[in-house]
């Protein structure tokens, strides 16, 4: 019995942590796509440096709740004002360049982290 109770303990340590910590958010195998195509060089893991330092896709669920609204938000209006890809990357990867309804997928995706 009383090598049962640091057990106990323990248990009851790791379920009080870890209801305090975020709630995962997965983004959408459509949105994913959509982001792996156009933004994988720069801002998921092996990118460069300064770009990570902004944003990193492949850290996603690691962001706070307010992190993640924070960065979704500037996701969608970077990539309708066309500030990203920047025009570097734009003229040397036109594939790149997500399509208008590929930007409204990723804004409504942000969108929906935005309401909860």
């Amino acid at each position: 019995m009383k090598k049962l109770i640091p057990l106990f303990f323990l248990l009851v340590f790791y379920l009080i942590i870890s209801s305090r910590t975020s709630p995962k958010v997965n983004i959408p195998d459509q949105v994913d796509t959509i982001l792996h195509r156009s933004c994988n060089p720069c801002h998921y893991d092996g990118g460069s440096h300064k770009a990570l330092l902004k944003l990193n896709l492949s850290k996603w669920e690691d962001y706070s709740p307010n992190q993640r609204e924070d960065k979704a938000e500037k996701i969608c209006s970077e990539l309708q004002d066309e500030d990203m890809p920047p025009q570097s990357a734009r003229d040397k990867h036109p594939e790149r360049i997500p399509t208008n309804d590929q930007v409204d997928a990723i804004c409504k995706w942000t969108g929906s982290l935005l309401e909860n």
